[in-house]
């Protein structure tokens, strides 16, 4: 059994009300509708705009997912009052690469491509909203700096962020669960198809903090270049915009700051414009694109700052790994002999996050120190 992307893309086409999607724009996932559907007919016909929205774009919004919008506030407004404390590179932890720690002062971060030549200015950090539950201490053996346990900086009583933070890791967590079982039953798989892949993996929650562009550092200086997620799906969660005089809003302030995503059509950045008020959004990462053999694509994206001078803005992102032992390669179902040869041979997951993050600049020498040392 494999695939037919334009067959299906033409379906559904052909019928734009399942599920209620619009097929010009990033297409609506409605979870509630999905978890509450009562036959395999309706529980496929509300899935199905996860599988168009991965086809077209890579991204599908998603709405009703259960996630109070005051807890993510809470969360972010904590992480704020912690991005505006000095000396956050003493909380940092260099010797478990980008997942556990603080980091990204001024630049130290570099865009994956590199093209833009600029920095990233943001601060950020990695902790794992299951930490505690049951990780193989054999795993933690195996990758001390991927599966290092969270290393909180440490709070004051006025950036009380963990407890937040936790909460809502968790539920971005269930939420891409949820999302990734959608997308088997889109595709007429066992529900559980992909899950087996992510049990003891390293999911981790980002918060982060992007700080304003000085007047004089536009050139020099972004929010996020244009990169690709290395991991199975990320979840994007809401964001919190500051003005200079630190007033808040939801959402930026011009049509020029924000997520910027690439055409897949045309391969020109476009900026999302649909995305329903209080929606979380969903995006393929390589290790996806590894295992359906290509068939639906990591999309490059980039975060763009406003034109209006002196924003920063606040979000928490979210991503859901595989089990770090399991191969990624094309599953089965996306295999041919097409696929194989362009995403091959096999890699163990282990060992392709620490491939990507090395030629990122976030785990200098990793390489060098896989197996056995001579």
């Amino acid at each position: 059994m494999t695939f037919c992307k334009s067959h299906c893309i033409s379906y559904l086409e052909a019928n734009p009300c399942l599920g209620g999607f619009c097929f010009m724009e990033i297409s609506v996932f409605d979870l509630q509708k999905f978890v509450t559907a009562t036959t395999p007919q309706t529980r496929k016909a509300a899935s199905l705009p996860v599988l168009l929205g991965f086809l077209t774009h890579g991204h599908v919004h998603i709405i009703n997912h259960g996630i109070d919008r005051d807890l993510g506030m809470r969360a972010l407004r904590g992480w704020r009052k912690y991005a505006d404390l000095p000396n956050h590179a003493a909380d940092s932890r260099p010797d478990t690469h980008y997942q556990v720690g603080v980091s990204g002062e001024t630049g130290t971060e570099t865009a994956q491509d590199g093209a833009e030549g600029k920095k990233d200015h943001k601060l950020f950090y990695f902790f794992n909203p299951h930490d505690e539950l049951g990780i193989p201490d054999e795993l933690r053996d195996m990758f001390p700096a991927l599966m290092a346990r969270n290393h909180w900086p440490l709070e004051t009583p006025d950036t009380k962020f963990k407890t937040p933070l936790m909460e809502y890791g968790q539920g971005l967590q269930f939420v891409a669960e949820v999302l990734i079982r959608a997308f088997a039953v889109a595709l007429d798989l066992p529900e559980t198809f992909f899950l087996s892949l992510l049990e003891h993996a390293p999911h981790k929650s980002r918060p982060l903090f992007y700080r304003p562009i000085p007047k004089g550092q536009e050139e020099n200086l972004t929010w996020g270049g244009a990169h690709m997620d290395v991991n199975v799906l990320t979840l994007l969660g809401y964001e919190l915009w500051i003005d200079e005089d630190g007033a808040e809003s939801y959402s930026p302030p011009d049509e020029h700051g924000g997520l910027w995503i690439q055409d897949t059509a045309t391969g020109q950045l476009t900026r999302p414009d649909n995305r329903p008020e209080g929606a979380l959004t969903g995006q393929v990462g390589m290790m996806l694109e590894v295992l359906t053999g290509g068939y639906v694509k990591a999309t490059s994206h980039t975060i763009v700052p406003p034109q209006v001078s002196g924003y920063s803005r606040a979000m928490m992102a979210h991503f859901m790994h595989m089990n770090l032992l399991q191969l990624v390669a094309p599953m089965r179902h996306f295999s041919t002999p097409e696929s194989l040869r362009h995403y091959g041979p096999p890699i163990i997951a282990g060992t392709f996050l620490l491939k990507i993050l090395q030629e990122i600049g976030l785990a200098p020498g990793a390489i060098k120190k896989l197996g056995f040392q001579y």
